[in-house]
């Protein structure tokens, strides 16, 4: 697992990955890639975390696991959850 704070490039459409939305309470999105789940979430215009949980090594370079992030969700919840967003 890797977490960083960034200035986002831009910020995501009203209607993207509204259950993530809805689940973290800022704008968010998820995305299976390269042998890991990328979690992105908005704070504001200046402030984005990037959370990413990969796969253990052996099964990163076979397999894109779509599924991935969808059960991860009770940890990234956790971890978003921990974040000082004031």
């Amino acid at each position: 697992m890797y977490l960083s704070l960034a200035t986002p490039p831009t910020m995501p459409l009203a209607d993207q990955e509204k259950t993530w939305t809805d689940e973290i309470g800022h704008p968010a999105r998820a995305r299976p890639m390269s042998g890991a789940c990328h979690v992105y979430v908005w704070y504001s215009s200046d402030r984005m975390a990037n959370l990413r949980i990969y796969l253990p090594e052996e099964q990163r370079a076979s397999s894109l696991d779509n599924g991935l992030c969808d059960r991860s969700k009770p940890l990234i919840k956790q971890v978003f959850a921990k974040i000082p967003w004031k």
